[in-house]
């Protein structure tokens, strides 16, 4: 870390690298800081030797199982097992049931569950009904935590499991102001989109993936209110994904083709957002949208949808507003409209916005809270797997570590 403070070796242990198109999107930094990544579905089972296998007492449960579950359990324990790991953070509800119970069969002491959005049952495509009980089975484990990243999600899940909102750890993530440099190409592409739109009152903006979760149909469908209210505006969408297609053909149909500029997958996204004066999401479902926060930071105010910790992730009515639940398109542009109708207003609202995010979303917070959620629950009990760097480490970030209970 920056202070100086450091963890004993970090390694990454995926599903797979390979069954998403951008399911390795950030190999490339953690290999640049010399931390392994390994897909454990390449992983011999039961390490090859099911006779000395930690799964072995549990197999005969293996059966009553979803296959991913059983697959991590298959392939993960024993190698968990054999790196004896101090801490095992999981990522992702998905992984949550994949991975947890091979953390508990392999003795890991210290489990963090970690939900980036709103629980499984608000997202009926993801959901089992089986995950109540392996998740209300897991955190019933000593030493296993339950963390989120926004007080909706928090909520959320209590009501879901029947446990206490209060025992769930919230940790806001932490952003980094996106580098405004721009590549070559990126530079050409919007040079040619400047040329062909020419003098606009209004740049609306958008970052993120293109799939359905994100609407971007009605995104696009929005940005056409938007223009038939103010029609020099146009619009500037950053990202890929399966509704791609979609959106392009839906700005076509509605005759804004001409106005829109799909910029892909970029590593540009500060440029981006510097070509931005507003960024806007209307997303179904949502965590803590990195989108908004990183906009923010770049001086942008931000429109969004209310779903999940959106909200959290901005000021209303000072960085940004936040629409009705089931937004229409007409009374986005009417929002959009009445900001641009206010001399200075959006000017304003970005040197907000930038400040705001600076103090909410700083990134030693996020590491400092998580490495108390580290230490915190469940090491008391196990003194003797306690690393001694660990004490050492929290004490020298700052932290207070009384060995209660989190």
């Amino acid at each position: 870390l920056r202070d100086g403070i450091g963890l004993d070796p970090v390694n990454v242990m995926a599903r797979s690298l390979r069954d998403r198109k951008d399911g390795a999107f950030f190999l490339a930094d953690l290999q640049q800081a010399g931390v392994p990544v390994r897909s454990y579905r390449e992983l011999p089972d039961f390490a090859g030797d099911l006779a000395t296998s930690a799964v072995r007492p549990a197999l005969s449960a293996l059966g009553f199982l979803p296959w991913s579950t059983a697959e991590a359990v298959i392939k993960l324990t024993d190698q968990l097992r054999s790196m004896k790991p101090e801490v095992v953070h999981i990522w992702q509800d998905g992984l949550v049931y994949a991975a947890g119970l091979a953390a508990l069969l392999a003795g890991v002491p210290r489990i963090v569950l970690s939900g980036r959005s709103t629980p499984p049952p608000d997202r009926r495509e993801n959901y089992l009904i089986e995950y109540d009980v392996i998740y209300r089975s897991l955190l019933s484990a000593p030493g296993v935590k339950l963390s989120v990243n926004s007080r909706y999600a928090a909520n959320r899940y209590a009501q879901w499991l029947d446990i206490d909102p209060g025992s769930i750890v919230v940790i806001p993530n932490g952003v980094a102001r996106a580098p405004s440099v721009a590549d070559p190409a990126a530079e050409a592409e919007f040079r040619a989109f400047d040329e062909r739109t020419g003098p606009s009152a209004l740049t609306l903006g958008a970052v993120m993936r293109l799939d359905e979760v994100k609407r971007p149909l009605l995104w696009i469908d929005a940005a056409a209110s938007v223009l038939d209210r103010i029609p020099t505006a146009r619009c500037i969408v950053v990202g890929d994904g399966p509704f791609r297609a979609k959106a392009e053909r839906r700005a076509e149909a509605l005759g804004i083709a001409g106005r829109c500029l799909f910029a892909g997958r970029s590593s540009c996204v500060g440029y981006w957002l510097s070509k931005m004066d507003v960024l806007m999401l209307l997303s179904q479902h949502e965590g803590l949208p990195n989108a908004l926060i990183e906009a923010q930071l770049a001086g942008v105010p931000v429109i969004t949808s209310p779903a999940g910790g959106a909200p959290e992730a901005l000021k209303p009515g000072i960085t940004g507003l936040v629409t009705a639940p089931d937004p229409v398109p007409r009374d986005i542009a009417d929002l959009i409209a009445s900001l641009l109708a206010q001399p200075g207003c959006l000017k304003q609202m970005g040197l907000s916005a930038e400040r705001w995010a600076n103090d909410a979303f700083p990134i030693p917070r996020m590491l400092s809270n998580t490495l108390q959620v580290y230490a915190a629950a469940g090491w008391e009990d196990l003194p003797s797997m306690v690393h001694p760097r660990l004490s050492t480490m929290i004490e020298r970030a700052g932290l207070q570590y009384a060995g209660r209970r989190g």
